[in-house]
């Protein structure tokens, strides 16, 4: 192997990577968003698995792998209601600026893979761009209508949309037989079953009580059949502001063996250390983070997650949070040396939490 094969290989885990950390508008049963990644692999093994006899199998994998490449930097677009003509003519710019970007990034082949998808010439390219189509609603099968409820679409309007769609396709790939039948499958699929769980969208809110039996069965992977439904992006940021309040607050497990318990610290107990205290680094520690402080934290989200989901965790962590010991060493020790003019604590104080 070359460098230039090395450098190319790094390229494409890169974009893989990219690629992969792009939600979509569909979700997982448990209503987290699927990513580009599932999506793209569960319709290469729809290829696979469900190809009509006649077409190359290999052509339709490598059909699938390639279709939504583009998004890796265009990014997913709902198109549950359809897409205006601005709307449309927006969504090619960006997978235009994509497509180009992978040229640039000397991936010719996956560039020129992708050039041959979208010409739509070949038998295996227009079933996969056919088959696309039914993958949203056989996740809509899997999570019972939540990325549908959470746009506030009725059953009416998903009947709608499935016979505006249906007639469209049939009209561009009227060849697709196949293809057009387990597209007819899935709608009426989702016809039988959701309406009822579209109606649910309707229903009051929940009071208080409710919404927290419901956040704990969600936790718990147990899902309910409270209303409104709770998104997965919802619940993490609940259970964030959850967490970083008990965090702030200094609860912990105190005492041992039958009285051991999860509770906030006793009145009034120092938590100024002595000199001869040992500290874990697995404790938690308060700082409250300068702007430099914030800065070294942005970029280290992004030179870990990439700039994209970097920001978006920058983004909703908290100014003032808690920290183990050891995570404020990793993402700030190397900035920080003796006699730098400015330091990313204020005061440079870390409050160490009682064990």
């Amino acid at each position: 192997m070359t460098m230039l094969d090395f450098e190319k290989a790094m390229r494409v885990a890169e974009l893989a990577i990219k690629f992969g950390e792009v939600d979509r508008a569909t979700q997982h049963p448990d209503g987290r968003p699927e990513s580009d990644a599932t999506h793209t692999v569960m319709l290469a093994l729809l290829a696979l698995e469900a190809g009509p006899p006649g077409l190359d199998l290999g052509e339709l994998v490598i059909n699938a792998v390639v279709h939504d490449l583009v998004e890796f930097d265009a990014l997913d677009t709902c198109t549950a209601r359809g897409l205006s003509k601005r709307e449309r003519e927006a969504k090619e710019q960006r997978e235009a600026v994509a497509l180009a970007k992978i040229k640039e990034m000397g991936l010719e082949r996956l560039w020129s893979r992708i050039v041959r998808y979208e010409r739509q010439a070949s038998d295996e390219a227009r079933w996969i761009r056919y088959v696309d189509k039914i993958c949203p609603k056989l996740t809509h099968l899997m999570n019972r209508g939540r990325a549908l409820r959470a746009i506030g679409m009725t059953a009416a309007e998903m009947e709608q949309k499935h016979a505006e769609q249906g007639a469209e396709l049939a009209e561009r790939y009227p060849e697709q037989e196949h293809a057009r039948a387990l597209f007819e499958a899935a709608c009426r699929a989702c016809e039988e079953q959701l309406p009822a769980e579209l109606a649910r969208s309707a229903a009051p809110p929940m009071d208080a009580g409710e919404l927290a039996r419901h956040i704990v069965g969600e936790a718990l992977g147990i899902h309910s059949d409270c209303d409104p439904p709770l998104q997965w992006s919802e619940l993490k940021r609940c259970l964030w502001a959850i967490s970083d309040l008990l965090r702030s607050e200094h609860w912990g497990w105190r005492g041992d063996g039958p009285a051991r318990r999860f509770a906030a610290p006793e009145p009034n107990v120092p938590r100024k250390l002595s000199a001869a205290s040992v500290v874990n680094i697995n404790q938690r520690v308060d700082v409250e983070l300068t702007e430099q402080g914030l800065s070294m934290w942005r970029q280290y989200l992004i030179d870990l997650h990439g700039e994209q989901e970097g920001e978006r965790l920058f983004g909703e962590w908290p100014k003032n949070r808690s920290w183990q010991l050891w995570e404020l060493m990793q993402v700030f020790g190397p900035h920080i040396f003796n006699g730098m003019g400015v330091v990313p604590f204020v005061r440079n104080e870390v409050t160490i939490h009682p064990m």
